[in-house]
């Protein structure tokens, strides 16, 4: 059950980044969501070290 739920944990999370990113550039412009990414590539990172 534990493997299973980190096995689909990464997809999911990465598939909330996307989600959020994508949000971001259409609410608050270019600017503002290069700025998000950089910021959650850290925390992608920070995570993958987790794993």
């Amino acid at each position: 059950m534990d493997k299973r739920f980190k096995r689909l944990r990464k997809p999911l999370i990465l598939a909330a980044v996307v989600i959020w990113i994508g949000y971001v550039f259409l609410a608050n412009g270019a600017g503002a969501g290069v700025m998000t990414m950089m910021f959650l590539l850290l925390m992608i990172t920070a995570m993958n070290i987790e794993f």
